[in-house]
């Protein structure tokens, strides 16, 4: 059975029957699972090298049937005029026998379009998912005698999956660029690591012809020009544990993308030799106050400033590598009033906090789209943070109210992270 479609079960059964506990500890378990088996069968999953088309392009023109993909005319000339023509066999090839289906009730299982690589069938509830789904489509090759699905960044074959993460961030990335006016909707995290991954191409164009061309092979090999193999597929993995722990009801996802970040910077700063390419990456990351603040308080270790009898949930009793031995400080979920907790985060006195950044980071703390979420939505959310706060001597009763409630949510969710990493950290103890 697929694990995703496994996940989106456990993942129903959290929220329709409130069993949020038992969801909890079985996502967490599964990923377990999925990470170990992945462990095991490393090998065996990255090939040698990927599937390679040996029908001439032209060929694979001449067989899409341009009537039968009208809907997607939109989507093909886009994509020509975009990426190089060698990039497109793989999209012709899907093309000739491909099955498209409108399915607006898949909305209500909160999915809006999917590609089912086996079927080479693609559904969509809305045609803005049509962009996003006709990438996975263009970028994957399914191997029916194997039962092996190569798409863009991620091989699967049965429960053995790697690269989910780096895929569905880079595909959001072309789609943004393609078809969405450079606006990312979704994996947000994943395709900011994405597009960091582009600084390590001298030019961007190689790394989209890897992903058109399913070459996760030539990803990792390109990427050890920088760090050994076993830390590229360690480093693809933690992405893969981004889009997974993105389900779990806490805001744990940030602290492994930052550290990701702080990653890469590390390693592309060993071996880059172009100190204007360097001051690039330094600025991308500065643009992000998290990543920013993490960077420049990158020599202080994780335990300081931690408050007395709270332990760091991080700190490792073996001996940490090179990357861990300069781990980020962990400020951004202690259990402190959020009001320090911006003041400190953006680096401004507490009556200069920006409303709209604090809102954002309490959408990120409590697991809320702030970006799909209508305008109503997001200017309620606005005036509930903004008692946050507003200094004491403005507040009504009322705010005094709803801050403490609001507060108590956040010091729960920080309790509930902890106790979720202390159970990650004995599973992966007794494992």
């Amino acid at each position: 059975m697929n694990p995703i479609l496994i996940r989106n079960v456990l993942e129903l059964l959290g929220q329709f029957t409130g069993i949020v506990c038992i969801y909890n500890i079985s996502t967490i378990a599964f990923s377990n699972l999925i990470l170990k088996k992945d462990k095991k069968y490393e090998k065996y999953l990255i090939h040698d090298f990927p599937h390679v088309d040996k029908v001439p392009l032209e060929e694979r023109k001449k067989r899409v049937n341009s009537t039968k993909n009208k809907e997607l005319l939109f989507y093909i000339e886009k994509l020509e005029k975009f990426t190089d023509e060698e990039n497109l066999k793989n999209a012709y090839r899907n093309l000739s026998t491909m099955d498209m289906k409108w399915q607006p009730c898949k909305i209500i299982y909160g999915s809006l379009g999917s590609y089912d690589a086996k079927k080479n069938q693609l559904k969509y509830a809305l045609n803005d998912t049509l962009g996003y789904e006709f990438l996975n489509m263009c970028s994957t090759y399914y191997d029916v005698d194997s039962n092996e699905k190569q798409s863009g960044f991620s091989w699967q074959k049965g429960f053995s999956l790697i690269g989910e993460g780096l895929n569905v961030g880079y595909t959001e990335l072309l789609n943004a660029r393609i078809y969405n006016g450079d606006i990312v909707e979704g994996h947000e995290k994943e395709a900011r690591i994405a597009e960091m991954m582009e600084f390590f191409f001298d030019d961007p164009k190689e790394m989209e012809h890897l992903y058109f061309n399913h070459n996760l092979v030539g990803f990792i090999e390109h990427m050890e020009h920088f760090q050994e193999r076993e830390e590229v597929i360690k480093l693809i993995r933690e992405i893969d544990q981004i889009t997974f722990l993105s389900h779990l009801g806490n805001p744990l996802p940030t602290y492994e993308y930052i550290k990701i970040q702080l990653k890469l910077y590390d390693w592309f700063k060993e071996k880059n030799q172009d100190p204007k390419k360097l001051e690039e990456v330094e600025n991308f990351l500065e643009e992000e106050k998290m990543v920013s603040f993490a960077l420049k308080s990158k020599k202080t270790k994780l335990v300081k400033g931690f408050p007395k009898r709270v332990h760091p949930v991080f700190t490792k009793t073996k001996k940490v590598d090179r990357v861990d031995s300069t781990m980020i400080p962990f400020n951004i979920y202690q259990r402190k009033p959020f009001k320090e907790l911006c003041s400190e985060l953006f680096q401004v006195p507490e009556d200069e906090i920006n409303i709209l950044q604090a809102t954002k980071l309490y959408c990120l703390m409590t697991n809320m789209d702030f970006i799909n979420c209508d305008r109503n939505t997001r200017n309620t959310i606005a005036r509930q943070v903004q008692t946050l706060i507003l200094p004491e001597e403005e507040k009504t009763s009322l705010e005094q109210r709803t801050c403490k409630q609001l507060q108590k949510k956040l010091d729960s969710i920080w309790y509930n992270t902890t106790e979720e990493l202390k159970k990650i950290k004995t599973s992966r103890k007794v494992g």
